[in-house]
């Protein structure tokens, strides 16, 4: 790591923390927790009915990120925050958000692809969610964040193979970066690199777009379960340019924030850690979860489109 570099890394260490605390606005009563008492509130919001939802039809059946997805159907409950809807493929998973829901009917976009991800199928889940609005530091805009988890109800696979195509991401230069977690694993590592080397600034235009999809074992009962899973999308979308390093640590403390919010307990020694490091052609995401709590599985994702 050069001096530019560390120097770099020196202010988002310093100051990471003061950019986005207290930066939590609102946050939707139903779901704000997933200890027991709060997971039976949300199945009782839901009618008390576990059944899983019935997909009859998705279209279209090619789609490419940041296009809608319609899917109809029975039994998807009438608010948007509640469907978590994934497709999996190829051991890789892309992250949808639902922007409308009826009983009957979904739409959802979807997010970016991992590299190389061609096909897969839809996975819908109805559970808890809720969007989350914050505030971000100056010179960021962020879209309201979705955050959702599992409540019980079982997932429901459509069986059709959908088939996904990258897009142009409307003329900006898009690197990203996808990775699994191993079964017992405390962290998860994602490399973003850039051939050309990592650009010093997120100028106005650029985007950052970051998506979780996992499931954790928590044997211990730090979190007031034994087991549960948690997906959010992010997107922040930059309006005044600064050094890159600012931008990307409002996005990893962004991430922990609404985590800490919808987490149980609300307490910050036992929160997940997200942080981010420069380095030569390549920035780095890594993922910490609290002592004694471990993946079962799960992915993380990160898109970097910069001017």
């Amino acid at each position: 790591m050069n001096n530019k570099e560390k120097i770099e890394q020196q202010v988002v260490d310093l100051d990471r923390r003061k950019m986005i605390k207290n930066s939590l606005i609102s946050v939707a009563a139903t779901g704000a927790s997933f200890a027991p008492a709060i997971r039976a509130r949300a199945q009782a919001n839901l009618g008390g009915s576990l059944a899983p939802p019935v997909i009859d039809s998705v279209m279209p059946t090619t789609v490419g990120e940041g296009d809608m997805l319609t899917i109809t159907g029975s039994g998807f409950g009438t608010r948007e925050e509640d469907i978590c809807n994934l497709i999996v493929g190829g051991g890789q998973t892309a992250v949808l958000r639902a922007r409308t829901a009826t009983d009957t009917e979904v739409t959802s976009e979807l997010g970016f692809l991992p590299g190389g991800m061609a096909s897969g199928q839809l996975v819908v889940t109805r559970g808890s969610g809720d969007n989350v609005v914050v505030t971000p530091p100056a010179g960021l805009e962020v879209d309201d964040i979705w955050t959702w988890g599992d409540i019980g109800i079982p997932s429901v696979v459509f069986p059709d193979v959908l088939t996904l195509t990258n897009s142009a991401n409307l003329g900006l230069v898009c690197e990203q970066g996808w990775s699994c977690g191993n079964p017992g694993d405390s962290f998860m590592q994602l490399d973003i690199t850039y051939p050309g080397g990592v650009p010093a600034s997120c100028d106005p235009g650029s985007r950052i777009l970051i998506s979780a999809d996992f499931r954790v074992n928590d044997p211990g009962g730090l979190w007031n379960t034994t087991s549960f899973q948690f997906d959010q999308w992010e997107r922040l979308n930059v309006i005044l340019g600064s050094p890159l390093a600012l931008c990307l640590a409002a996005a990893c403390d962004i991430f922990e924030d609404v985590f800490l919010t919808r987490s149980m307990p609300a307490d910050p020694t036992n929160n997940i850690s997200c942080s981010v490091v420069i380095s030569g052609n390549t920035v780095t995401f890594f993922l910490q979860l609290p002592a004694g709590i471990t993946f079962q599985s799960g992915c993380f994702s990160a898109q970097l489109c910069l001017m």
